[in-house]
């Protein structure tokens, strides 16, 4: 899903999947930030990873907390340079998966799917 948001990604490279979560998390930042404000797209993200903790260990090592909170997507991302290719996959869209539901619920279902779809259009199927 978070590689439909980034070209050329090669999902058996966990590496790749990283730069591809990076340049996806940029592109879905810089068009949420004027509606709901850089803090509060920190916020959600952290919360997403936090929620993603029980379900991927390799999570528990990013720090959520407040302090931490412009760290998140840098350290998401390291983190998953160091999974195998089918963990780091797991692992994006898992968080992925939680910031969407986390988003819809802040902002509502209608705008928030509208804005994702605007700022990765390549997520229309998946977002359906």
């Amino acid at each position: 899903m978070m590689a439909a948001c980034a070209s050329n990604t090669n999902a058996n490279d966990p590496g790749s999947i990283a730069d591809a979560v990076e340049a996806a998390g940029a592109r879905v930042s810089d068009h949420l930030e004027p509606l709901i404000g850089h803090r509060a797209v920190e916020a959600l993200l952290a919360r997403a990873v936090y929620m993603s903790k029980p379900r991927f260990d390799v999570l528990n090592r990013v720090s959520t907390a407040e302090v931490n909170m412009g760290n998140v997507a840098r350290d998401v991302a390291f983190r998953l340079r160091s999974a195998g290719a089918a963990d780091a996959r797991e692992i994006a869209i898992g968080v992925f998966g939680n910031f969407v539901w986390l988003l819809t619920r802040f902002i509502g279902e209608d705008l928030g799917l509208r804005l994702l779809r605007e700022a990765c259009p390549d997520l229309n199927e998946d977002l359906q």
